[in-house]
């Protein structure tokens, strides 16, 4: 992933969420750059179009505003043609000729003179008449550029605004890298991380800003996007990326869920208050009430949909409430999930359809603590289609795949089916939303009853025991370890 800001393959991003990916050095530069705004360079933008057009349109306005001269009439041309027509008939005669003519035969020079008269008044009036035809086509270019001139400054306006939202259309949505600094700068205001005048916010009132980390803590998966602690593990904050004193915004793209450890190193002159005592356990205690949640899908993709959920309600470390149901969906169940599960074709083709069964879902899970195994897999999947209902899932999730991490480091494998075997609970994992639901639930109290760091263990291999097959399509089946790990991953 590149940072979404200056699209530089080669820079090492800081903070990746599925809002926004970013570099450490586009951050320290919008937190260093204090003198362009947002705001500014679009005026900037703005300006340098409008007078690049005008100059465009200069010509034309030149034009529109000339004033032609009309052609006079050439009544002096005309009478001088008639005056010096015998002169030039008299020159052109030879000397006998013109001797003879005028003794004997004055009328022959007459002819002449008047045959260079008409000729030359012929020429001139041809004259006058082009003249007069260039300033009537002159006329009709002026009245034309005067419309166009008119017609492109009233329009100039809209265009400005046209250029303006295509040049920022064109930064968000460029995957090309940008070199311009202004460029950059403008793709983070257009990516909700600074504000457009770059003026000092506020935090909204805390109701609503404890709804704001609420979702963003469910977006990231209640983890923190560094180093991967969740709520489990450390107290969990929402950081600014640009902080507020530095024009940032209150935008989802501008926060990110920071364990205590890193939000601290963000800041490092000052020390960031814990919202909780040093000492405290963020697990979810073994009397308290949680509810286990799994998913079937129909794939690992975010096109896949759902085809069967199920969840269990712990309290005191005991079942007490259980939901269950398949989705009806029109994709193609593939063969190898359908040996795997055992759900087939027919039997999603007849469940309920989502806008009945999901939002029975959500009312059971209500406002719970959620456990769940592999978050990053199951979240997207239920965040997704609590979407469609207008809502989102704001829970505190606890994921028993980064629990089991860290807790049994030396353990082969984190599937579900390998915790339930080297843990030994009582229920081991069917491929089925509801028995997994349960069998995550045990292994998340037996790993809350382990201390972090617990002693050294020996390399426990892979459990070779097979999982029991219910409500298999084949009688008989029975899906291998290599076959449930390769298959269905993340499960």
């Amino acid at each position: 992933m590149i940072c979404n800001i200056c699209l530089n393959p080669k820079r090492k991003t800081r903070f990746k969420t599925s809002r926004l990916v970013i570099c450490q050095w586009c951050v320290t530069e919008l937190i260093k750059d204090k003198d362009d705004t947002p705001k500014s360079l679009i005026e900037s933008l703005r300006f340098n179009y409008k007078n690049n057009e005008i100059g465009k349109i200069r010509p034309i306005k030149f034009l529109a505003n000339s004033q032609p001269t009309a052609p006079i009439y050439p009544e002096a041309e005309l009478q001088q043609a008639s005056s010096v027509s015998l002169r030039e008939a008299t020159i052109n005669e030879g000397v006998l000729t013109s001797i003879y003519r005028s003794l004997f035969n004055d009328q022959e020079r007459k002819k002449e003179a008047e045959k260079i008269k008409l000729s030359k008044q012929n020429e001139i009036m041809e004259r006058y008449e082009a003249e007069k035809e260039a300033y009537r086509l002159q006329l009709i270019s002026i009245e034309q550029a005067k419309k166009s001139y008119l017609e492109l400054e009233a329009s100039l306006p809209k265009r400005i605004e046209e250029y303006i939202a295509n040049h920022l259309s064109f930064l968000r949505s460029t995957t090309n890298q940008l070199k311009s600094k202004s460029d950059r700068l403008l793709r983070a205001h257009l990516l909700g991380l600074i504000n457009a005048d770059k003026m000092i916010l506020n935090r909204p009132d805390e109701d609503k800003y404890e709804r704001l980390r609420d979702h963003i803590k469910s977006q990231d998966g209640h983890a923190c996007v560094i180093c991967h602690k969740t709520s489990f593990d450390s107290e969990l904050h929402v950081h600014h990326i640009i902080p507020l004193s530095l024009y940032g915004t209150n935008q989802p793209q501008n926060l990110v869920t920071l364990c205590y450890s890193c939000h601290n190193k963000q800041h490092p002159t000052i020390k960031v208050p814990r919202t909780k005592p040093n000492n405290s356990d963020s697990r979810i205690p073994r009397k308290s009430t949680f509810i286990a949640v799994n998913i079937k899908t129909t794939g690992f993709f975010n096109e896949d949909e759902i085809i069967e959920i199920g969840a269990a309600l712990f309290e005191n470390g005991a079942v007490v409430n259980k939901f269950h149901s398949l989705l009806h969906t029109r994709r193609h169940i593939p063969d190898k999930f359908i040996e795997i599960t055992g759900i087939t074709q027919q039997m999603v083709d007849s469940a309920p359809k989502l806008d009945i069964a999901f939002p029975q879902f959500m009312s059971f899970i209500g406002k719970s603590n959620l456990v769940v195994h592999n978050a990053a897999f199951v979240m997207p999947f239920l965040q997704k289609y609590a979407k469609t209902f207008g809502t989102i899932i704001i829970n505190n999730i606890t994921d028993t795949l980064l629990i089991s991490r860290k807790k049994l480091p030396q353990l082969e494998g984190d599937k579900i089916f390998t915790l339930t075997n080297y843990l030994k609970t009582k229920r081991t994992p069917t491929n089925r939303a509801l028995d997994d639901s349960i069998a995550i639930g045990l292994v998340f109290l037996r790993l809350a009853s382990i201390k972090d760091e617990s002693p050294a263990h020996q390399t426990i291999k892979k459990p070779t025991k097979r999982p029991k097959s219910i409500n298999k399509p084949n009688e008989g089946f029975v899906p291998t370890i290599k076959s449930l790990e390769k298959k269905y991953r993340g499960y």
